[in-house]
């Protein structure tokens, strides 16, 4: 977006230096609590005639529409309902034939799996199986796969992908 002439406005749980060099404004936060993400877009755009697009971390907690009538550069308010519960994003990833890891809603107690939850963000809300008791619709169990741990942010339309970032995630061990 930077790239493309937009003046970028950040919520960010992080102090980050190198989001300085392509941010207009950074509103480091305490949380990502819908009303605190209410107050700042208030501040960035009242009469909503922004674009916006909400990224990983505000998107799985966020429990009403932050979109209202802006426009929408990335996914709806329903999309992130429905990817916010495991069983819908991994029968939608499925049903599209897009290779996870493997998974399972069945407890899973030893040290070959991770228990995750679908609100986790930068290795956050990620467990050795055998140490956390879970309760919820959010979790499930992943089995675990040794090595570097990334995530990717990209933006799709139709077949034209393009990545947006490409993140090391903080990994921890607790227990």
């Amino acid at each position: 977006f930077f790239k493309l002439g937009y003046s970028v406005f950040v919520i960010s749980l992080f102090k980050s230096l190198k989001l300085r060099k392509f941010c207009k404004q950074i509103y480091l936060v305490n949380n990502f609590r819908t009303k605190t993400i209410q107050k700042i877009l208030i501040k960035i755009d009242k009469e909503e005639k922004k674009s916006i697009l909400i990224c990983s971390g505000i998107a799985e907690l966020i429990n009403t529409d932050l979109i209202q009538s802006r426009e929408n550069k990335g996914n709806s308010y329903q999309t992130f309902k429905q990817i916010n519960s495991p069983k819908n994003f991994f029968g939608k990833l499925s049903n599209n034939k897009i290779k996870v890891p493997e998974f399972s809603f069945q407890k899973k107690e030893n040290e070959t799996w991770l228990v995750k939850s679908s609100k986790s963000l930068g290795g956050n809300k990620v467990f050795l199986s055998s140490k956390k008791k879970i309760n919820g619709n959010e979790w499930y169990y992943q089995k675990k796969i040794i090595g570097d741990v990334f995530s990717v942010q990209f933006f799709c339309k139709e077949n034209d992908i393009e990545i947006l970032s490409a993140c090391s995630i903080i990994t921890q061990v607790i227990g």
